[in-house]
């Protein structure tokens, strides 16, 4: 029996459109279907792009299938 394939996610840095000069965070999945995006948004797009990261290897972690 072949295991499913796990989706891949990836994160993207945008400025937020609520608080000026700062960035949020969306994770996207690869080939669509699934996304998220940041509640709280960041100082720095270097801190946003960390924050997304995690994010993104956490919901590849979690084995959702293709």
């Amino acid at each position: 029996m072949d295991k499913p394939q796990t989706r891949t996610f990836k994160a993207f840095v945008r400025p937020c459109s609520i608080n000026t000069g700062r960035f949020r965070w969306i994770v996207i999945a690869e080939g669509g279907g699934h996304s998220e995006h940041a509640i709280n948004s960041f100082i720095t797009e270097a801190a946003a792009q960390m924050a997304g990261d995690a994010r993104a290897r956490a919901l590849t972690g979690m084995g959702y299938a293709r």
